[in-house]
C-alpha cells in the first residue's frame, strides 16, 4: 500500500531524509520512531504530497504521492504533530469544512467519534484546550473511514483514558485491514498496535524490525540481594554483574536464556531475587549507542 524508494529531501542546514527505502503492506501498522529532528515529519510530508522529494519516489496505492496528492487524500487520514486550526471557526465548522474538501456527506462516523472521545465541538476552537484540539484532529482524520492513516504523535495532549481509547481504535482499524504509519514517543502505543518498527536517525533508517523481533532482543534484568556479597565471584564470567550497593547486584540476561541463568545462580545465597524486562524504549535507545533510557 505504501512504497518508499530512495527517498531524499534536504534542508539548507543539510538535515532531512536520505535514501529512505521501506514498504508498508495493506493492513499493516508500522511504528515510526526517532528523536525530534530525525526526519519523521519530513517523511510524512513527502507521503502527503506537501513536499516534493529531491530524489527518489514515494507511492500510496501505486499513485505518486506528489503528482496524485488530491486523489490520494480522498482516502487518507492525517494527524499532524503540531495541529493548527482556524481559531475563529467552531469545531463543527471545521469538520464541515473537511467534509466539503473531501466531498463526503455521511456524518454518521463523525458522530460516533465525537461520542467516543467525549468532545463538544460546538464552541469556537480558540477556546479549546490542547486535549480538545487533539480530539478534533483525531476525529477529522478518521471520520471519512480512510484506508491509509499517517499519524504524527497522535495522542499528544490526551489524558490516559483518551490515550487508551485511541489505542483501542487503532487496534480496531488494524483488524479492519487499515494501513497505518504512526510516529510516537509513547512506546506502549507502539508495542500495543504495531506489527513493525522503523527507527530513523539523522535522516537514515537504522532499523526495520518486527515487534516480535524487537521483543526477542529484550534483556531481562535480575536484581540480586546476596546474603554473602563475596559470592558474586561464583557467577559465571558470561554474565556481567553491576554492583548497586554492598549487597545488591544487577545482572542482564538475554531473552530465551532465563532457565540457564537460574541454574547458574543456584549456588548463591540469595535474600531476594527480582526481575524487570527491558522496555521497547530502552531497546530503541540502544540503536543510539545508549544502554538505558534517560
Amino acid at each position: 500500500m505504501i512504497n518508499v524508494s530512495n527517498l531524499s529531501f534536504s534542508y539548507p542546514n543539510n538535515r532531512g531524509i536520505f535514501n529512505l527505502n521501506f514498504t508498508v503492506s495493506p493492513g499493516e501498522v508500522v511504528g515510526y520512531l526517532g528523536p525530534n529532528g530525525a526526519g519523521k515529519t519530513t517523511t510524512m510530508r513527502c507521503l502527503l504530497g506537501f513536499t516534493p522529494p529531491d530524489k527518489g519516489t514515494c507511492q500510496i496505492n501505486n499513485l505518486d504521492c506528489f503528482l496524485c496528492a488530491p486523489q490520494i487524500q480522498q482516502n487518507l487520514g492525517y494527524i499532524p504533530g503540531e495541529i493548527n486550526f482556524f481559531d475563529k471557526m467552531t469545531g463543527l465548522g471545521f469538520l464541515s469544512l473537511m467534509h466539503e474538501l473531501r466531498g463526503t456527506k455521511d456524518r454518521h462516523r463523525e458522530k460516533q467519534l465525537i461520542e467516543r472521545f467525549e468532545l463538544n465541538p460546538t464552541g469556537p476552537i480558540r477556546r479549546f484546550s490542547k486535549g480538545m484540539k487533539q480530539k478534533l484532529g483525531i476525529i477529522a482524520a478518521f471520520m471519512h473511514d480512510p484506508a491509509v492513516l499517517l499519524l504524527d504523535e497522535p495522542t499528544s495532549g490526551l489524558d490516559p483514558l483518551m490515550q487508551n481509547r485511541f489505542i483501542e481504535m487503532v487496534q480496531e482499524e488494524k483488524a479492519r485491514s487499515k494501513t497505518i504509519i504512526m510516529s510516537s514517543h509513547q512506546f506502549d502505543e507502539v508495542e500495543k498496535t504495531s506489527d513493525r518498527v522503523l527507527v530513523i536517525k539523522d535522516g537514515h533508517i537504522v532499523a526495520d524490525n518486527s515487534i516480535t523481533k524487537l521483543k526477542s532482543l529484550q534483556k531481562k534484568v535480575y536484581l540480586l540481594n546476596l546474603s554473602r556479597p563475596e559470592e558474586i565471584t561464583k557467577l559465571p564470567k558470561k554474565y556481567s554483574a553491576t554492583r548497586l550497593d554492598s549487597t545488591h547486584y544487577e545482572v542482564a540476561v538475554l531473552g530465551g536464556k532465563i532457565n540457564a541463568f537460574l541454574k547458574d545462580i543456584r549456588l548463591l545465597k540469595l535474600d531476594n531475587l527480582q526481575s524487570k524486562v527491558q522496555s521497547l524504549e530502552e531497546i530503541f535507545l540502544n540503536y543510539y549507542g545508549q544502554n538505558t533510557a534517560q
